[in-house]
Order: C-alpha cells, then structure tokens, then sequence
C-alpha cells in the first residue's frame, strides 16, 4: 500500500486515462492527525475524513478545464457567462430598468436580440 497522496494521484490518473471512477473509491476515509506529540489515546488526535476527496479532486479539475473550453466558445457578449454574474442578475437588472421605465411614464420600447 502506498502513501495517501500516491494513491489519490493514481487514482486521479486513472480517471481520465479510462473515464471510469473505480467502485473502492466510494469508500470513506478516516485518517487520525496526533495533537501533540506521544498520544496516549484516542483523544489525543484530531479525526479527519476524506469522504469523497477523490470525487471532490476529479470534479475541480474537470470544472478548471472546461471553464477555459467554454471561454474559448461561448461569445463574450453572452452575459449569463460573463465571470462573477449569477444567471439571475441579468433578469433582476432587466426588471430594475423596467420599473424605471414605468416611473417614467413615457413610452419607451425595450427589445433583445439573439444571433
């Protein structure tokens, strides 16, 4: 058995050399960390799980890599994927402009475009 962390990067490599995550990595971790040095029991450690590190690792990386594809893909001028916008902001700014709108109380037209 090797070390925790020769194991994860195996494990990882694994991943995206087959596509496939192997059934042991369901399985939950737990490692114990001493508080001080010469522990005597169990109380002496700090408890630590790694449930679902691996799947945790997997899915960071994977979502690195596609957030550089999809810069590449989707147009600039698309803002629900503009970085640090949520998907909702464009829909609360849209309801903003209309109430001013209505304050204004002239007639106005408001129009979008998709190409």
């Amino acid at each position: 058995m090797g070390s925790p962390r020769g194991d994860l990067i195996s494990t990882v490599l694994s991943f995206f050399n087959s596509n496939f995550i192997q059934c042991r990595c369901n399985a939950s971790f737990i490692s114990f960390v001493p508080k001080k040095d010469n522990p005597a029991s169990l109380n002496d450690f700090w408890s630590i799980s790694l449930v679902g590190c691996v799947y945790k690792v997997i899915s960071k990386i994977l979502a690195y890599w596609i957030n550089r594809l999809l810069s590449s893909v989707i147009n600039i001028h698309r803002s629900t994927f503009l970085g640090g916008r949520g998907m909702l902001d464009i829909v609360l700014m849209a309801n903003e402009i209309i109430d001013f709108m209505k304050k204004q109380k002239e007639e106005r037209c408001i129009g979008q475009s998709e190409f």
